[in-house]
């Protein structure tokens, strides 16, 4: 999860954690923005809109994401072949 993270959700907390630099600042930017919290503005295969059926897709090595099951390969493929 934290080698390669897939989900939007899980991109944007990370991009809030803070490095231990006092120089380098916080941002909150992808979590301010109100879209990591809404799953209607996930991009595809992760959209939770009532249309789309979701499930579990193991991307391999114990990491799982919550996404539509069709998307399995383009999934794997962007996540590096964890």
């Amino acid at each position: 999860m934290f080698r390669a993270p897939t989900h939007p959700y899980t991109q944007a907390l990370l991009t809030a954690v803070p490095e231990p630099d006092p120089a380098h600042r916080l941002d909150l930017s992808a979590l301010m923005e109100g879209r990591a919290s809404n799953p209607e503005t996930w991009p595809h295969p992760f959209t939770i809109d009532g249309r789309n059926e979701l499930g579990m897709v193991d991307l391999g090595d114990g990491h799982f994401v919550r996404a539509q099951p069709s998307a399995d390969g383009e999934l794997r493929s962007a996540a590096g072949g964890i």
